[in-house]
């Protein structure tokens, strides 16, 4: 009776933990990575295209993605809405190595400046503060990874007279720009590069 009875209780807590294993994954919530914008086919993913998102279990799919280090710095082979989960077999082969300690953050830079850098150049951005009469603080370090041309806009010359320009930096430099980059308070400075592409084709100019 002991033997029937210690069964009976064995059952009803495995079927119990079978059941409220049940609802957690019906009625609990995820974290999944949304994207914040439309994104284009081919575009580089960084920090400012995505964002997290809690969500019922129900909706989640088995192959989307939950982690941002899975889809920043990757492209998407075809084209997303503002608020899509990314599923990660739409994700491209072309990937841009970040390091552990590594951001990535894109900024909107005159195609006029754009025209003096290239991809692995090195720029700095000034951060221009509300108050005026003080300087502002510089931040170099920052690699260039991609520069994309913008979809047209009809009648608005400042936009179409932009490039976004997706640059590399560690985090400690990232958690400075960031709120700068959001309040459109800062000022790109092209630096001189070191062996760079243009500089070796005049210097070849110059001695033919």
């Amino acid at each position: 009776m002991k033997k029937i009875l210690k069964f009976g209780v064995i059952g009803i807590l495995f079927l119990f933990v079978l059941f409220y294993t049940i609802l957690k994954n019906v009625s609990g919530t995820t974290k999944v990575i949304v994207l914040k914008n439309d994104i284009n086919k081919g575009k580089i993913i960084t920090e400012q295209d995505v964002e997290t998102k809690e969500i019922s279990n129900k909706n989640v799919l088995p192959d989307i993605v939950l982690n941002q280090k899975d889809i920043v710095g990757k492209s998407l082979k075809v084209d997303r809405l503002q608020n899509d989960f990314i599923p990660k077999k739409i994700i491209g082969d072309t990937a841009i190595k970040l390091k552990s300690n590594e951001v990535l953050l894109t900024i909107f830079m005159p195609r006029e400046d754009a025209k003096l850098i290239s991809t692995g150049d090195e720029i700095a951005l000034a951060l221009i503060e509300n108050n005026s009469n003080e300087h502002p603080q510089i931040i170099k370090d920052l690699i260039i990874t991609s520069i994309e041309e913008l979809p047209k806009k009809e009648n608005d010359d400042n936009a179409n007279n932009k490039v976004l320009v997706a640059f590399k930096t560690i985090d400690t430099n990232a958690s400075k720009i960031v709120p700068y980059l959001k309040q459109d308070q800062y000022k790109p400075i092209i630096l001189p590069q070191k062996n760079s592409t243009k500089e070796k084709n005049m210097s070849n100019a110059n001695t033919k």
